[in-house]
C-alpha cells in the first residue's frame, strides 16, 4: 500500500516537472519571471528526484519507478498540448 502512494507521488512530481519544463515561453516574459520560471522547473526537478529517492529507499525497482515516472510525463505534456496557452500545472485530477 505504501508502494503504491510512492508510486502515485513518483507520477504526480514527474506530471509536474514536465507539465512546468514543456510550458510555452510568453513573447513579452520579462527576464523577472524568466528567473522565476527557471527556478520553478529546477524546483520541480529537485523534488522529483527526492521523490524517486523515496521511492527507492522504500524497495520499489527502477523499472517500477520509471514506468511511474514515464506515466507522469505523459500526463505533463498532454496537459501543456491540450492547454491552448494558459497552463496551471498542479491539477492533474482529471487527467
Amino acid at each position: 500500500m505504501k508502494q503504491q502512494g510512492l508510486l502515485k507521488k513518483v507520477e504526480e512530481a514527474s506530471a509536474n516537472y514536465y507539465c512546468e519544463y514543456n510550458t510555452p515561453y510568453p513573447n513579452n516574459e520579462t527576464d523577472s519571471a524568466y528567473e522565476y520560471r527557471q527556478k520553478r522547473i529546477e524546483a520541480e526537478r529537485q523534488n522529483l528526484e527526492l521523490v524517486e529517492i523515496r521511492a527507492k529507499q522504500a524497495g520499489l525497482t527502477e523499472e517500477t519507478i520509471q514506468e511511474a515516472r514515464n506515466v507522469g510525463e505523459a500526463k505533463g505534456r498532454r496537459k501543456v498540448a491540450r492547454s491552448g496557452g494558459n497552463v496551471f500545472c498542479y491539477d492533474f485530477g482529471r487527467d
